[in-house]
């Protein structure tokens, strides 16, 4: 049993700074913390920070507010264990390589390796292994179109195969494997969380099971008469908190609004920031969430922030499109995905590209054109 806590996150960082404080009371402040805090973003870590320092005014130093990821990634160090993640660019190429090695029509769609790859960390990030899910995939019965699915399943298995020829692994691995050395960590303290993803939630369980998890503090504006709840138990189902979180949720104000494109949502979003921050709202309490960022995305959000006279902590990172032979690099797989369409390459040498041999645009486009006919 774990005790559990339900409070807004302003009380969690209280409670969170006090207990630590307390457990340091007479020691050398020099020496460890007695406890690790698990956060699931930079936001709550800040704001558990602040509430230390105000009650620290000399400092703090060597607390570890980390994430779930950062806690696997030291916990794995420990163990002389230095695994590496695939980075985008190179999760991007190999999945287009995985595709162009798949004999199926549906693998010569225009931009199937997009979806692909942004649907496959769903399946990982679930906490099953692509072997599991193909298992599953073969025992299920009334497949709509069983062959796409295998040849989906397959694309997968190459990507994987291609990534771990890079000497990288994905990010669900990573969680898996310090799940294993769950019992070489220091005892944690589990706060902000009102959401895991499968494999988080497997790392988290096996903390439990090792006896590393002091206290789970949940956030919700929602009051409880019990301020603690014994029932996260190793193996049950009492870790979702079905109603706590449908509390929780039904008391929060969410507004939905539909854009015409991810430039329009930027801005609108951007503009809303700084009624937040007039209202009173603190500033790190202000967050933009989003499914998947790309670097281009974290140049115009930066930019509409500046314009609302706001700054981000994002770092603006130059995108490789926003380079000439970045730009032209990506012009150049974008045609051999696909297949070296005849009218994107004759439009590409009218835009002046420089080829080592010299043709006449015109003529070549008429000849092509019987060619095909």
């Amino acid at each position: 049993m774990v005790p559990l806590r339900f409070a807004p996150y302003r009380e969690i960082a209280n409670e969170i700074a006090a207990r630590l404080i307390a457990s340091r009371e007479g020691s050398d402040p020099l020496c460890p913390w007695a406890e690790e805090v698990i956060v699931p973003s930079r936001g709550v870590a800040e704001a558990i920070a602040a509430e230390l320092i105000a009650r620290m005014p000399n400092g703090v130093a060597g607390l570890r507010l980390q994430t779930l990821d950062e806690l696997a990634q030291r916990t794995l160090a420990a163990s002389r264990q230095t695994p590496r993640v695939a980075e985008d660019l190179e999760r991007r190429l190999a999945m287009r390589a995985a595709v162009r090695t798949i004999d199926h029509p549906m693998m010569e769609s225009r931009g199937v390796a997009s979806v692909l790859e942004r649907a496959f960390p769903d399946v990982r990030d679930s906490g099953k292994t692509l072997a599991d899910f193909s298992k599953r995939v073969q025992a299920a019965r009334g497949l709509r179109n069983p062959r796409r699915t295998e040849a989906i399943v397959r694309t997968w298995t190459e990507y994987e195969r291609l990534i771990a020829q890079l000497g990288a692994i994905d990010a669900a691995d990573r969680l898996a494997r310090a799940a294993r050395l769950a019992a070489t960590t220091r005892p944690q303290l589990v706060a902000g969380f009102y959401d895991m993803t499968g494999a988080q939630l497997a790392l988290v369980q096996s903390l439990i099971e090792a006896e590393r998890v002091a206290e789970v503090w949940i956030p919700t504006e929602q009051p409880f008469a019990q301020p603690f709840i014994e029932g996260l138990e190793c193996g049950g189902r009492s870790h979702r908190f079905p109603q706590h979180t449908k509390a929780a949720a039904a008391a929060a104000a969410l507004q939905t609004v539909q854009y015409d494109s991810r430039i329009d949502g930027l801005r609108d979003v951007c503009a809303r920031v700084p009624t937040l921050i007039a209202q009173g709202t603190p500033a790190r309490e202000v967050g933009i969430v989003a499914r998947s960022f790309e670097p281009y995305d974290a140049r115009l959000l930066n930019r509409f922030a500046e314009e609302n006279g706001f700054r981000t902590s994002l770092s603006d990172e130059i995108p490789l499109s926003a380079h000439r032979i970045g730009r032209g690099a990506i012009t150049l797989l974008r045609l051999r995905e696909r297949g070296f369409l005849r009218a994107e390459v004759l439009e590409l040498l009218r835009d002046g590209l420089h080829v080592r041999t010299q043709t006449t645009i015109d003529p070549v486009d008429a000849a092509t054109r019987r060619a095909r006919t």
